[in-house]
Protein backbone atom coordinates (compact mmCIF):
# COMPACT_ATOMS: atom_id res chain seq x y z
CA UNK A 1 0.00 0.00 0.00
CA UNK A 2 1.27 3.32 -0.75
CA UNK A 3 1.97 6.91 0.59
CA UNK A 4 -0.90 8.08 2.86
CA UNK A 5 -2.25 11.31 1.21
CA UNK A 6 -3.90 13.91 3.02
CA UNK A 7 -6.98 15.91 1.57
CA UNK A 8 -9.62 17.27 2.65
CA UNK A 9 -13.08 15.23 3.60
CA UNK A 10 -15.18 13.66 0.56
CA UNK A 11 -18.43 12.54 -0.15
CA UNK A 12 -18.77 8.71 -0.01
CA UNK A 13 -19.87 8.38 -3.94
CA UNK A 14 -16.33 10.71 -4.34
CA UNK A 15 -14.80 8.27 -2.46
CA UNK A 16 -16.50 5.33 -4.30
CA UNK A 17 -15.78 6.55 -7.85
CA UNK A 18 -12.62 6.85 -7.16
CA UNK A 19 -11.62 4.10 -5.72
CA UNK A 20 -11.31 4.91 -1.91
CA UNK A 21 -11.82 2.66 1.01
CA UNK A 22 -14.19 4.38 3.62
CA UNK A 23 -13.31 1.90 6.28
CA UNK A 24 -9.79 3.43 6.70
CA UNK A 25 -11.31 6.71 6.94
CA UNK A 26 -9.96 8.48 10.79
CA UNK A 27 -13.75 10.81 11.99
CA UNK A 28 -11.50 11.90 15.00
CA UNK A 29 -9.00 13.84 11.99
CA UNK A 30 -11.05 16.29 10.77
CA UNK A 31 -8.54 16.29 7.48
CA UNK A 32 -8.95 12.35 6.72
CA UNK A 33 -6.28 10.05 5.72
CA UNK A 34 -7.70 7.99 2.82
CA UNK A 35 -5.24 5.03 1.33
CA UNK A 36 -4.01 6.18 -2.63
CA UNK A 37 -5.18 3.43 -5.28
CA UNK A 38 -2.93 1.80 -7.27
CA UNK A 39 -1.48 3.54 -10.83
CA UNK A 40 -3.46 1.11 -12.61
CA UNK A 41 -6.10 2.28 -11.36
CA UNK A 42 -6.16 5.95 -11.66
CA UNK A 43 -7.23 5.92 -15.48
CA UNK A 44 -10.25 3.97 -15.39
CA UNK A 45 -11.35 5.64 -11.80
CA UNK A 46 -10.98 9.03 -13.36
CA UNK A 47 -12.69 8.68 -16.30
CA UNK A 48 -15.38 7.22 -14.05
CA UNK A 49 -15.27 10.15 -12.00
CA UNK A 50 -15.22 12.69 -15.17
CA UNK A 51 -18.64 11.31 -16.14
CA UNK A 52 -19.97 10.96 -13.19
CA UNK A 53 -18.97 14.93 -12.55
CA UNK A 54 -20.96 15.37 -16.23
CA UNK A 55 -23.89 13.80 -15.14
CA UNK A 56 -24.16 15.59 -11.90
CA UNK A 57 -27.43 17.72 -12.02
CA UNK A 58 -27.18 21.35 -12.49
CA UNK A 59 -27.88 24.48 -9.46
CA UNK A 60 -31.14 26.40 -9.70
CA UNK A 61 -31.97 25.04 -13.29
CA UNK A 62 -29.17 26.42 -15.15
CA UNK A 63 -28.32 24.97 -18.29
CA UNK A 64 -24.99 22.50 -18.41
CA UNK A 65 -22.81 21.75 -21.41
CA UNK A 66 -19.71 19.16 -21.75
CA UNK A 67 -16.67 20.74 -22.83
CA UNK A 68 -17.68 18.21 -26.36
CA UNK A 69 -20.82 19.82 -26.70
CA UNK A 70 -22.61 15.87 -26.06
CA UNK A 71 -24.25 16.36 -23.37
CA UNK A 72 -26.94 19.17 -23.04
CA UNK A 73 -29.58 19.37 -20.16
CA UNK A 74 -31.74 22.06 -18.03
CA UNK A 75 -31.87 21.27 -14.22
CA UNK A 76 -32.02 17.75 -12.94
CA UNK A 77 -33.48 14.99 -15.32
CA UNK A 78 -36.34 14.33 -13.76
CA UNK A 79 -37.18 18.15 -14.59
CA UNK A 80 -36.20 18.03 -17.99
CA UNK A 81 -38.80 14.40 -18.33
CA UNK A 82 -41.03 16.29 -16.86
CA UNK A 83 -41.14 19.83 -18.95
CA UNK A 84 -40.86 17.48 -22.34
CA UNK A 85 -44.83 17.46 -22.91
CA UNK A 86 -45.07 20.99 -22.14
CA UNK A 87 -42.35 22.47 -24.34
CA UNK A 88 -44.07 20.58 -26.85
CA UNK A 89 -47.35 22.39 -26.21
CA UNK A 90 -45.21 25.35 -26.33
CA UNK A 91 -43.65 25.00 -29.92
CA UNK A 92 -47.14 24.56 -31.29
CA UNK A 93 -48.23 27.24 -29.76
CA UNK A 94 -46.03 29.30 -31.74
CA UNK A 95 -45.94 27.64 -34.82
CA UNK A 96 -49.98 27.74 -35.00
CA UNK A 97 -50.36 31.16 -36.25
CA UNK A 98 -48.24 31.23 -38.61
CA UNK A 99 -50.01 29.27 -40.30
CA UNK A 100 -53.01 31.26 -40.91
CA UNK A 101 -53.17 34.70 -42.60
CA UNK A 102 -55.06 36.12 -40.20
CA UNK A 103 -55.30 33.79 -36.72
CA UNK A 104 -56.79 36.58 -34.62
CA UNK A 105 -59.01 37.79 -36.59
CA UNK A 106 -57.49 41.22 -36.62
CA UNK A 107 -59.07 42.52 -40.08
CA UNK A 108 -62.35 43.33 -38.24
CA UNK A 109 -61.19 45.58 -35.52
CA UNK A 110 -61.14 48.73 -37.75
CA UNK A 111 -61.72 50.48 -40.46
CA UNK A 112 -59.90 52.60 -42.60
CA UNK A 113 -62.74 55.15 -41.85
CA UNK A 114 -62.11 54.98 -38.15
CA UNK A 115 -58.85 55.55 -38.70
CA UNK A 116 -59.19 58.90 -40.09
CA UNK A 117 -61.70 60.03 -37.53
CA UNK A 118 -59.37 59.44 -34.77
CA UNK A 119 -56.74 61.39 -36.60
CA UNK A 120 -53.95 58.65 -36.89
CA UNK A 121 -52.59 59.64 -40.24
CA UNK A 122 -51.94 63.47 -38.43
CA UNK A 123 -47.85 63.48 -38.13
CA UNK A 124 -46.44 65.43 -35.54
CA UNK A 125 -46.58 69.04 -34.96
CA UNK A 126 -44.90 71.30 -32.75
CA UNK A 127 -47.48 72.35 -29.92
CA UNK A 128 -47.12 73.23 -26.22
CA UNK A 129 -48.70 69.55 -25.36
CA UNK A 130 -47.62 67.56 -22.93
CA UNK A 131 -45.27 64.58 -23.70
CA UNK A 132 -46.14 62.22 -20.87
CA UNK A 133 -50.49 62.50 -21.97
CA UNK A 134 -51.50 63.47 -18.48
CA UNK A 135 -54.85 63.05 -19.53
CA UNK A 136 -54.79 59.36 -20.98
CA UNK A 137 -52.93 58.43 -18.29
CA UNK A 138 -55.58 57.27 -15.89
CA UNK A 139 -57.04 55.38 -19.07
CA UNK A 140 -54.07 53.29 -19.78
CA UNK A 141 -54.06 51.77 -16.25
CA UNK A 142 -57.14 51.27 -16.45
CA UNK A 143 -56.91 49.20 -19.67
CA UNK A 144 -53.94 47.47 -18.27
CA UNK A 145 -55.93 46.28 -15.36
CA UNK A 146 -58.79 44.75 -17.55
CA UNK A 147 -55.94 43.00 -19.51
CA UNK A 148 -54.37 41.71 -16.63
CA UNK A 149 -51.23 43.52 -16.72
CA UNK A 150 -49.55 46.24 -15.77
CA UNK A 151 -48.96 50.25 -16.64
CA UNK A 152 -46.44 52.66 -16.00
CA UNK A 153 -47.68 55.89 -16.76
CA UNK A 154 -45.26 58.30 -14.40
CA UNK A 155 -41.49 59.31 -14.91
CA UNK A 156 -39.55 56.43 -16.02
CA UNK A 157 -36.60 56.06 -13.66
CA UNK A 158 -32.79 54.81 -15.52
CA UNK A 159 -32.03 51.58 -14.33
CA UNK A 160 -35.45 49.73 -13.81
CA UNK A 161 -34.57 47.11 -16.48
CA UNK A 162 -30.62 46.72 -16.79
CA UNK A 163 -30.53 47.46 -13.50
CA UNK A 164 -33.41 45.21 -12.13
CA UNK A 165 -31.49 43.26 -9.23
CA UNK A 166 -30.47 46.06 -7.44
CA UNK A 167 -33.88 48.32 -7.96
CA UNK A 168 -35.71 45.41 -6.64
CA UNK A 169 -34.36 42.04 -5.44
CA UNK A 170 -32.85 38.93 -6.74
CA UNK A 171 -34.86 36.39 -9.54
CA UNK A 172 -37.43 39.33 -10.20
CA UNK A 173 -38.63 38.35 -13.98
CA UNK A 174 -38.19 41.12 -16.23
CA UNK A 175 -41.58 41.74 -18.52
CA UNK A 176 -42.05 40.01 -22.12
CA UNK A 177 -43.13 42.49 -24.05
CA UNK A 178 -42.84 46.44 -23.88
CA UNK A 179 -46.30 48.60 -25.51
CA UNK A 180 -45.32 52.53 -26.15
CA UNK A 181 -48.03 54.37 -26.43
CA UNK A 182 -45.32 57.10 -27.40
CA UNK A 183 -41.46 57.23 -27.91
CA UNK A 184 -40.86 60.59 -25.85
CA UNK A 185 -39.26 60.39 -22.40
CA UNK A 186 -40.36 65.06 -22.97
CA UNK A 187 -40.30 66.94 -25.35
CA UNK A 188 -36.84 66.69 -26.66
CA UNK A 189 -35.39 63.02 -25.30
CA UNK A 190 -36.40 59.53 -26.54
CA UNK A 191 -38.11 57.45 -23.58
CA UNK A 192 -35.15 55.77 -21.81
CA UNK A 193 -37.23 52.09 -21.53
CA UNK A 194 -36.61 51.73 -25.54
CA UNK A 195 -32.75 51.61 -24.85
CA UNK A 196 -32.88 49.53 -22.09
CA UNK A 197 -35.36 47.18 -23.73
CA UNK A 198 -32.93 47.18 -26.77
CA UNK A 199 -30.09 46.48 -24.26
CA UNK A 200 -32.45 43.36 -22.18
CA UNK A 201 -33.20 41.95 -25.96
CA UNK A 202 -36.70 42.43 -24.53
CA UNK A 203 -39.49 42.91 -27.92
CA UNK A 204 -40.92 46.78 -28.19
CA UNK A 205 -44.45 47.53 -29.86
CA UNK A 206 -44.20 51.54 -30.06
CA UNK A 207 -47.02 53.93 -32.06
CA UNK A 208 -43.88 56.01 -34.36
CA UNK A 209 -45.10 59.03 -34.80
CA UNK A 210 -43.32 61.49 -37.95
CA UNK A 211 -40.50 62.85 -35.30
CA UNK A 212 -39.57 59.51 -33.83
CA UNK A 213 -36.88 57.08 -34.33
CA UNK A 214 -38.41 53.45 -34.92
CA UNK A 215 -34.59 51.85 -35.10
CA UNK A 216 -34.71 50.57 -31.50
CA UNK A 217 -38.73 49.16 -31.90
CA UNK A 218 -39.07 45.18 -32.56
CA UNK A 219 -42.60 46.02 -33.73
CA UNK A 220 -43.04 49.94 -34.54
CA UNK A 221 -46.59 50.99 -35.60
CA UNK A 222 -46.54 54.29 -37.74
CA UNK A 223 -49.31 57.20 -36.27
CA UNK A 224 -49.83 59.63 -34.29
CA UNK A 225 -48.68 59.60 -30.83
CA UNK A 226 -50.45 63.19 -29.64
CA UNK A 227 -54.27 63.21 -30.52
CA UNK A 228 -56.08 62.30 -27.73
CA UNK A 229 -58.58 60.25 -30.22
CA UNK A 230 -55.92 58.32 -31.30
CA UNK A 231 -54.74 57.02 -28.19
CA UNK A 232 -58.70 55.67 -27.34
CA UNK A 233 -58.38 54.11 -30.16
CA UNK A 234 -55.05 52.37 -29.51
CA UNK A 235 -55.92 51.33 -26.11
CA UNK A 236 -58.83 50.12 -27.39
CA UNK A 237 -57.23 47.49 -30.16
CA UNK A 238 -54.54 46.74 -27.57
CA UNK A 239 -57.20 45.64 -25.49
CA UNK A 240 -58.99 43.64 -27.74
CA UNK A 241 -56.08 41.97 -29.21
CA UNK A 242 -54.57 41.02 -26.14
CA UNK A 243 -57.43 39.43 -24.88
CA UNK A 244 -58.15 37.64 -28.07
CA UNK A 245 -54.58 36.08 -27.37
CA UNK A 246 -54.98 34.98 -24.63
CA UNK A 247 -58.16 33.73 -24.83
CA UNK A 248 -56.98 31.62 -27.90
CA UNK A 249 -53.98 30.39 -26.29
CA UNK A 250 -56.00 28.67 -23.85
CA UNK A 251 -57.81 27.02 -26.01
CA UNK A 252 -55.29 25.72 -28.03
CA UNK A 253 -53.46 24.98 -24.70
CA UNK A 254 -56.81 22.79 -24.03
CA UNK A 255 -56.76 21.16 -27.58
CA UNK A 256 -53.44 20.35 -27.86
CA UNK A 257 -53.70 18.73 -24.14
CA UNK A 258 -56.59 16.85 -25.20
CA UNK A 259 -54.55 15.44 -28.15
CA UNK A 260 -51.65 14.30 -26.72
CA UNK A 261 -53.67 12.49 -24.24
CA UNK A 262 -55.74 10.65 -27.05
CA UNK A 263 -52.75 9.50 -28.84
CA UNK A 264 -51.25 7.92 -25.46
CA UNK A 265 -51.80 4.18 -25.15
CA UNK A 266 -53.70 2.07 -23.04
CA UNK A 267 -51.89 1.19 -19.81
CA UNK A 268 -49.38 4.33 -20.12
CA UNK A 269 -48.35 6.59 -16.84
CA UNK A 270 -50.31 9.63 -17.27
CA UNK A 271 -48.19 12.97 -18.60
CA UNK A 272 -46.69 15.10 -15.48
CA UNK A 273 -48.98 17.80 -14.97
CA UNK A 274 -47.54 21.27 -15.62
Amino acid sequence: MGRPLTTLPRSPLQMLIEGYDTSTVRDSNPRRCLATPGRDQLTPLSSLFHTAALLRPSRCGTIVRSTSGLLKHHGTLSVAAASQPQDDIEEKLLREPLKQADFFNLQELFSLQELFDARVHLGHKKSSRHSRHRQTSQRVETVAKECGEYAHTRYWQGGLLTNAPIQYSAGVRLPDLLIFLTTFNNVFEPHLAIRDAAKMSIPTVAVVDTNSNPSLITYPIPGNDDSPSAIHLYLSLFKTTILRAKEKRRHLEALFRLQKKSARPTGAPPMPSS
